[in-house]
């Protein structure tokens, strides 16, 4: 039942990118190249690699879009990440909230959230660290998605 209902939103939300008149979705679907969730909430998640590895990642899509926009170099964003696939941890979901210094080449981890497979919380981590970001990594991805990458599709920079 619950797969179906998650199949129906997926499928509802590729329609609604691919017959819109909406900018918005229209934007979500152009910086969308792994395809991108829809979450109960309305969140939308764009992929940050194809779907179904032991780890999946996504970044919020109005932060990606705000960003780009505003021209931001030291953007805010969330990041989820799916862990149904990691049996090797006791969490499935995270979610982070993470900033870039564009200019730098520095990525800060401001807070994490850790879910137990029922949704509750299993460890909330609020702390400002911070590295610089190494090539071939998912920072690497967001450092070139955030302040690198120009406006395809949309009303950004």
């Amino acid at each position: 039942m619950l797969r179906a209902a998650a199949l129906a939103l997926i499928l509802l939300a590729s329609l609604a990118a691919a017959q819109s008149d909406s900018p918005w979705l229209n934007w979500v679907a152009a910086n969308s190249p792994y395809g991108f969730d829809l979450t109960p909430d309305g969140t939308i998640w764009i992929n940050l690699a194809k779907v179904g590895q032991k780890d999946d990642y996504s970044i919020r899509a109005q932060d990606l879009q705000q960003a780009r926009h505003s021209n931001d170099r030291n953007p805010k964003f969330w990041v989820r990440g799916e862990h149904k696939r990691n049996t090797a941890v006791k969490y499935r979901e995270t979610k982070a909230l993470l900033s870039i210094d564009c200019e730098h080449e520095i990525l800060y981890r401001l807070q994490i959230t850790y879910y137990k497979p029922d949704g509750s919380v299993l460890a909330q981590v609020g702390y400002a660290s911070e590295g610089y970001i190494v090539p071939g990594t998912f920072g690497a991805e967001y450092y070139r998605l955030f302040c690198l990458v120009t406006d395809p599709g949309g009303t950004g920079k």
